[in-house]
């Protein structure tokens, strides 16, 4: 017993059509035609009634002799298929969707190299590149065919980028990742390529072109800037060495006429104006040292050279032995050197020349008792220093801007402002820390702290 679409039973000499609309009816009617034509042959239906159904339906005439004398038609419903069907279209455009949105130009790839699906940025750019007909990048044609045809016309760079490409395939890469220069007439254009394969499927690969035109030229104009700077550097160097050598030479060859007067005159206002013309000359020539220190602390790499610690702390201290005015002070230097030192010498003889110097400029001659005291141990990880003085010290309102370059504290002391700046940036290069301790009544105190780099 069979039943019609709308489930009522059909009985032998009923009329099949029957309750159809008209234009239903004429379809079918159509259909058995067809048939009668001898005419093998399958038709989908859709209705909507009760509900949204599909039917495949499949006519075979009934031939006896040569006369077809009726035919059989077999349904079946095919509903679901048809929504899967739909869905599957409808996620298809949703991801084209996506793909055609993107700037990149994408395209997906099987494991020959036939081209699967491209977005609309791919196909735009081959198009604009002389690919109008699309005969190399479209889907169904083979993606590596173009590295050959590259290789042929000379390219040894595009046979290295598809055996990459391959190893993606392979599995013996994960990703694989590009950058070329891709010029057109007198454009100049740079891309990057990104080579991954397709998730959850062994055999597919995704192939991504971006333009990174922009950040190339910008690369690029770093790089010009950067050698320009170098150069620049360099004769900067160059000048800084030239004249503070030309400056200091002379300087030295007066400081020691001022000590030769100094030692034969023994008129008093001739000493007083030596002490005086002395005291400038070494102002000037300590200021010319700092920037040299400045300059090479900058400009040069950080070094990692055994220091003996306490015989730099001496040579340092003999530096100021000459002026009377520091005969008094007396120096205290207690350095432990279980551990061997490393680090950048240059740097740290500068750091103990600034601070000591500093010690020395700020006591008050009046004073009895001056002192300048030189602790420090050396451990596996590091140096610890501490230099202290009872001089005038420094107020607890000037601790957050000593380190400031040019920074002074009054007219009180002549300086320039610039060697607690340079000691900090010294002992930065040299990964390491200085903290300050003072009333500004009683002294200063310096604890630091060196990265020892032995190794």
């Amino acid at each position: 017993m069979t039943k019609e679409i709308h489930g009522k039973s059909l009985c032998k000499g009923d009329y099949v059509l029957k309750g159809i609309n008209a234009e239903r009816a004429e379809r079918f009617l159509t259909y058995y035609q067809r048939a009668f034509n001898a005419e093998i042959f399958t038709v989908i239906e859709r209705s909507d009634r009760p509900t949204e159904f599909w039917l495949e339906i499949s006519f075979y005439p009934i031939q006896i002799d040569d006369k077809i004398i009726g035919t059989a038609c077999h349904s079946r419903d095919i509903t679901e298929r048809i929504k899967s069907e739909h869905l599957l279209r409808k996620s298809e455009v949703f991801n084209l969707g996506i793909l055609d949105s993107l700037s990149a130009h994408i395209a997906v790839i099987k494991e020959n190299g036939e081209i699967i699906t491209v977005n609309e940025s791919w196909k735009k750019y081959a198009r604009e590149n002389g690919d109008s007909r699309l005969k190399y990048t479209c889907e169904s044609s083979n993606y590596f065919k173009a590295f050959d045809n590259a290789m042929k016309n000379g390219d040894a760079e595009a046979g290295k980028v598809l055996v990459q490409i391959k190893k993606v395939l392979a599995g013996q890469v994960s990703d694989f990742y590009y950058e070329y220069p891709c010029h057109y007439k007198k454009q100049q254009r740079w891309f990057s390529m990104l080579v991954r394969k397709f998730e959850n499927d062994e055999t597919l690969i995704v192939i991504s072109h971006q333009d990174i035109t922009p950040r190339k030229l910008v690369e690029n104009q770093l790089l010009l800037n950067n050698a320009s700077l170098q150069k620049t550097n360099h004769e900067l160097d160059r000048f800084v060495y030239s004249v503070s050598h030309d400056l200091r030479s002379p300087l030295t060859s007066m400081l020691g006429l001022a000590n030769l007067i100094e030692t034969e005159s023994n008129e008093p206002d001739t000493l007083l104006h030596i002490g005086m013309i002395r005291s400038s000359i070494s102002r000037l020539d300590n200021f010319i040292r700092n920037i040299l220190h400045y300059s090479r602390n900058n400009r040069t790499d950080v070094a990692n050279e055994y220091i003996a610690v306490k015989d730099t702390v001496y040579e340092i201290i003999a530096l100021f032995n000459g002026p009377k005015e520091y005969e008094d002070i007396a120096f205290e230097v207690s350095i432990s050197e279980e551990i061997p030192f490393y680090s950048d010498k240059y740097r740290f003889a500068t750091i103990l020349e600034n601070l000591i110097s500093n010690a020395i400029k700020y006591h008050k001659k009046e004073k009895d008792g001056r002192f300048i005291r030189i602790k420090g141990k050396s451990h596996k990880n590091a140096l610890e220093l501490e230099i202290e003085d009872n001089g005038s010290g420094i107020a607890r309102i000037y601790h957050s801007k000593i380190f400031d370059m040019f920074f002074r504290i009054g007219n009180t002391i002549n300086g320039s402002g610039i060697g607690l700046y340079i000691v900090r940036e010294s002992i930065e290069k040299l990964e390491g820390t200085i903290t300050l301790t003072s009333d500004g009544k009683t002294g200063t105190k310096f604890n630091i702290t060196l990265k020892n780099s032995q190794p």
